[in-house]
């Protein structure tokens, strides 16, 4: 009758259910009692879980001079689930701009079910080369949307791009001239810059005895 249904113990209800290999993986991941060193065993309460938490970390890249070179994030998942979870990632520039410093991307990570606590994915987004004297420059990747109750703790990971290019130098040339017997004479010299940039470069000059 109702009375008895209502009253009727839950958990030992539930593990009628489950198969001999499912009670096998409850008893496994979440036992009801434990065996104590005296001899006992101790039942177990079992608090409710928090939510899984996803974060990506910072990331450091030298740029090289030619090809390309993969800037590698690694997003972790902590927290135990037995959902698969997802979250949505993308590259937003800084003072690196996407097609000239490194290749825009953009997708989903999904994060298969786990009991061990702590899950990790990586995201590569590749870094374009050259040689260029230049700045360091920063971009982003940024987590959205997790999935099954996740939160994100760090949605933001930041790329920094170090320049191994040289600085360019600078370079005058002597000049000879006749003085002339009157009036003034311009000499002209000649300062060469050897070396690409992408900054604009100055330097200073002065007359000497």
């Amino acid at each position: 009758n109702y009375r008895e249904a209502k009253e009727r113990p839950v958990w030992p209800t539930i593990k009628g259910w489950l198969s001999g290999a499912q009670q096998r993986l409850v008893d496994e991941y979440a036992p009801e009692r434990i065996d104590l060193p005296n001899g006992r065993r101790a039942k177990i309460d079992y608090a409710p879980n928090a939510a899984p938490t996803i974060a990506v970390n910072d990331v450091t890249i030298v740029e090289g001079n030619n090809g390309t070179t993969n800037a590698v994030f690694t997003i972790t998942l902590t927290g135990a689930t037995a959902l698969p979870i997802s979250v949505n990632f993308a590259t937003a520039d800084g003072t690196a701009v996407a097609g000239n410093d490194y290749l825009a991307t953009s997708g989903t990570l999904t994060f298969a079910p786990t009991a061990n606590g702590t899950s990790t994915l990586t995201v590569s987004v590749p870094i374009n080369g050259d040689t260029v004297y230049e700045p360091t420059e920063q971009f982003a990747l940024n987590l959205s949307g997790p999935t099954n109750g996740a939160t994100i703790a760090d949605a933001q990971g930041i790329a920094t791009i170090t320049n191994d290019d040289a600085a360019p130098s600078f370079a005058i040339s002597d000049v000879t001239m006749a003085e002339g017997n009157g009036g003034t004479t311009a000499f002209t010299f000649t300062v060469t810059m050897t070396g690409a940039t992408a900054l604009p470069i100055s330097v200073n000059y002065a007359t000497a005895n």
